[in-house]
C-alpha cells in the first residue's frame, strides 16, 4: 500500500513539473496583444507544419527597404477546422496581415487575420482570432 502512495506521489510531482513548460509554450505573453498592427507584403513561404504554422513575408518599409517578416499561428489541424489549407497562401501573392507584434523580437508577430488578393479575410490564431471563434461557437470573420 505504501508503494502505491509513493508511486502516485512521484507521478503527480512529475506531471506537475512538466505542466509548467507546456503551458508556458502555449502562452501569448511574448506578444503585445494590445498593440495590433497591419503589415502588407509578398508571401515568400507558408509553412503548414506542426505544432505551429508560419507565414513568411517580404514587407516594404517606409524607407523603401524590404524587410523579412515571420508570422506565427496555431497548428494545421486547428486552422483546417476554419477553412485554411496548405494552399491558402501562395508564394508571390501580396497579402495584408493583422498581427500582434512580438514584444522583443523585431519583424515577428502572432497572426490575427489576413486579407487575400481576392479580398477574402482569413481569421487566424491568437486571442480573439481563431481561439475566440472556436470558443464562442461563431464562425471566424
Amino acid at each position: 500500500m505504501k508503494y502505491r502512495h509513493a508511486l502516485f506521489l512521484a507521478l503527480a510531482l512529475a506531471g506537475a513539473t512538466c505542466a509548467g513548460p507546456a503551458l508556458a509554450h502555449h502562452s501569448y505573453a511574448s506578444f503585445d496583444m494590445d498593440k495590433a498592427m497591419t503589415i502588407e507584403g509578398v508571401v515568400t513561404k507558408w509553412e503548414w507544419t506542426n505544432p505551429h504554422t508560419f507565414l513568411y513575408l517580404n514587407v516594404k518599409a517606409a524607407d523603401g527597404s524590404v524587410q523579412a517578416w515571420e508570422v506565427e499561428s496555431v497548428s494545421p489541424s486547428m486552422l483546417g477546422k476554419v477553412g485554411f489549407s496548405r494552399d491558402t497562401f501562395k508564394v508571390g501573392e501580396k497579402v495584408i496581415v493583422k498581427i500582434a507584434p512580438h514584444r522583443t523580437k523585431p519583424n515577428f508577430g502572432s497572426y490575427q487575420s489576413a486579407t487575400l488578393p481576392d479580398g477574402k479575410v482569413m481569421q487566424m490564431g491568437g486571442p480573439g482570432g481563431l481561439r475566440g471563434a472556436i470558443g464562442s461557437g461563431e464562425e471566424p470573420k
